[in-house]
């Protein structure tokens, strides 16, 4: 049964480049989503020594706005993580950047005020 504050988070990184780095120093340093009470890293190919899911290739392009044409690389990633249910363990459920410096330990705080038993979006949580 989930517990109101225990957090499930999960990152979709890249196997190669920027992305792998952060998400591996983060593992090696055990911060970041490495700190929740479970967590999944979601890829396009196997990332040692991380456990990882690959959800298969991440062909985006750049949107002529600047930023990536990707949404069809977080549904596969949504739809994995429904279809294991992990999720349902947690009160809460994360999605983090690799470029985010995320505190899991704060977030409990920020968040005890709401009814986990209805789905809650928010988007963009920032300060202390």
């Amino acid at each position: 049964a989930a517990t109101s504050t225990s957090l499930f988070c999960f990152i979709v990184s890249m196997s190669e480049g920027a992305e792998r780095n952060l998400t591996l120093h983060h593992f090696h340093k055990k911060v970041s989503i490495f700190q929740c009470e479970e967590q999944a890293v979601f890829t396009d190919a196997p990332m040692p020594p991380i456990p990882s899911i690959v959800i298969g290739p991440f062909n985006s392009k750049m949107g002529k706005w600047g930023s990536w044409i990707n949404g069809d690389v977080f549904v596969r990633a949504w739809n994995s993580l429904i279809s294991q249910g992990v999720w349902a363990r947690h009160g809460y459920t994360v999605k983090v950047d690799a470029d985010t410096v995320f505190m899991p330990q704060r977030l409990p705080r920020f968040l005890g005020d709401f009814n986990v038993t209805k789905p809650v979006t928010i988007w963009g949580v920032y300060g202390p």
